[in-house]
């Protein structure tokens, strides 16, 4: 675990000079780890909306630092690796914690003055134009192809620009969209897999006054409020602009930035880089909740397949118990007409006057009582229920947290300590995908697991894909398809959770080679930190192209010295 020392006065210098968004990544910390730092220092640190007064040169001052002749050392202990954004392979465990330490090194998005739209904005702009209204005058978006911004028509322009030239950026980064104005309705952008709704509302200046001309309300709203009785509220549309970022979670209790507003002091075209910062807390916030959801599902998962395999031994033993009263049935009945055959057979060889059919009709009743008797040499190959081996008795579900150490155990002992070593850096420093890192449950034990890693593309950061592996079965368990199932669930796992490509340099069956059209990397021009040539690469359907010459940016557990590395330039 890495560590840095420094005094107070050097963290103080530093804290109020960079971001907490852009200082703490640099230390492996997140933001708020670095405040508790701060706090527990006595160190202070920018207050809300500090940045913005500093861009606008409106800013009294940073706080003084208390006790300055304090010379305490400071040792900062990363969590985590810190995220590197220079030239070559960067080093990161969090898709996301690289995102953010990525965004910080993109250079500041300028709208130009009246600048031209691209045709298919401009294609926007002209079917909002020819859209109902509401009553306030505000455009209502109602096709597919027309982008989500609720403003008057002499806006449009501007709101249109606006909204293009944040797309571009995010394109630029990664980022997919799309609009949607059906259900759910809006404009979305994904990024790292996580939709984000973004809109532009028209804000109303709102005035109310009462039957003494006295103003009691006066301000700028989207909406607008209820008039206070018994005042008269006048609200008209005043020409600034909200953008909205709409969470497509419900993140309760965190404190995320949603909303950027024209004020006097500040215009939407200089908040567009922190909009995107915005989108990638949120993205953050947003798999993070998800990942809270594992446990909940797997435990789930775990209950049904109790209760299928409970309902299943059951109906086998009703079945069993089925069989055997029919052969119990059948067994008495054929001892009692043997019983009776033998009694027949004492009374006719002793009586006088005996039909002619009577020993025919013994001779059919012994072989009928053979015909029944379920122990008889003919029947005794049928005895029973045979048990259905084929029977698949284990399940893919996500793995839990708790099982991590259960998982290491399992790559120790059946692969190599090397790649028990990687598993468990993967699944510790949070590289390894919560929601489709996947285990194979037989019996209420792990008998299979696949740990899938989050990969970026270098440049791209709104780009997240996967890496299939470390793959590892309990050799007593192989040659029932678990591996297979492992793998194959863990492919289609990343296409519903929005990954835009697959990796793997680990096994692979043929079939699922085939089926899904892996290539190696290096016939797709590719390039990894390892030998492309033993790189199988899949380009997943309806994500953002990968494209040809792209560099794979791999975790830094993964990055290991011992390995073959290409150059870096």
């Amino acid at each position: 675990m890495s560590q840095v020392k420094k005094s107070r006065r050097e963290l103080y210098d530093e804290v109020w000079t960079t971001p907490m968004r852009l200082l703490a990544p640099k230390y492996g910390l997140s933001n708020v780890g670095l405040a508790k730092i701060c706090k527990k220092y006595n160190i202070p640190r920018p207050w809300l909306g500090y940045w913005t007064q500093v861009k606008h040169n409106t800013v009294i001052g940073p706080d003084r630092l208390p006790d300055p002749d304090d010379e305490t050392v400071i040792t900062i202990r990363a969590h985590q690796p810190p995220c590197a954004s220079g030239p070559g392979y960067s080093t990161f465990t969090n898709i996301f914690d690289r995102a953010l330490a990525a965004e910080g090194e993109w250079p500041k998005i300028v709208v130009p003055e009246g600048g031209k739209l691209h045709e298919e904005t401009a294609q926007s702009l002209a079917a909002l134009r020819e859209q109902k209204v509401d009553k306030w005058g505000r455009s209502v978006p109602q096709h597919v192809d027309t982008l989500d911004m609720r403003v008057a028509e002499k806006s449009l322009h501007r709101a249109h620009l606006l909204m293009e030239i944040l797309l571009e950026a995010l394109e630029r980064r990664g980022c997919h969209t799309r609009s949607v104005h059906s259900r759910p309705e809006g404009t979305f952008t994904r990024y790292c897999g996580e939709y984000v709704g973004i809109s532009i509302v028209e804000q109303f200046k709102v005035e109310a006054v009462d039957s003494k001309r006295t103003v009691v309300r006066s301000g700028y709203y989207e909406e607008p409020p209820q008039p206070p009785w018994p005042a008269k509220q006048t609200a008209v549309l005043s020409g600034r602009l909200t953008l909205q970022l709409d969470p497509t979670l419900l993140l309760w209790g965190r404190r995320l930035r949603t909303t950027w507003r024209d004020t006097e002091h500040q215009r939407l075209e200089g908040c567009l880089n922190d909009v995107i910062f915005g989108i990638v807390r949120i993205a953050t916030a947003q798999r993070q909740e998800r990942s809270g959801r594992v446990e909940r599902k797997a435990n789930q998962q775990d209950a049904e397949e109790k209760q299928k395999i409970r309902a299943r031994r059951e109906a086998r033993t009703a079945t069993r118990l089925r069989t055997l009263g029919d052969e119990v049935a059948h067994w008495s009945e054929a001892q009692s007409i043997r019983s009776y055959i033998n009694t027949a057979r004492k009374q006719v060889s002793t009586s006088p006057a005996v039909p002619e059919h009577a020993t025919e009709w013994l001779d059919w009743a012994e072989k009928r009582a053979t015909s029944l008797d379920p122990l008889s040499p003919d029947n005794i190959p049928r005895l029973g229920v045979a048990v259905d081996k084929k029977e698949r008795g284990f399940y893919v579900r996500p793995l839990l947290p708790a099982e991590h150490a259960d998982v290491v155990k399992l790559v120790g002992r059946n692969c190599s300590q090397k790649e028990a070593t990687l598993v468990q850096e993967l699944l510790a420093g949070g590289a390894g995908d919560p929601e489709i890192s996947l285990a194979a449950v037989q019996d209420e034990r792990i008998v299979g697991c696949a740990v899938l890693t989050n990969i970026g593309v270098q440049g791209r950061p709104a780009i997240c894909g996967v890496e299939i592996g470390p793959v590892c079965v309990d050799p007593g368990f192989r040659g029932h398809g678990i591996g297979l199932e492992l793998v194959d669930t863990g492919i289609y796992e990343a296409i519903d959770h929005g990954k835009a490509f697959v990796c793997a340099r680990h096994w692979l069956p043929s079939r699922l080679i085939d089926e899904m059209e892996f290539a190696p990397a290096k016939e797709q021009d590719i390039l990894t930190p390892f030998d492309p040539g033993k790189v199988l690469f899949l380009q997943l359907a309806g994500a953002v192209r990968v494209g040809k010459g792209a560099r794979i940016e791999y975790p830094t557990p993964w990055v290991d010295p011992a390995e073959e590395l290409l150059p870096t330039q």
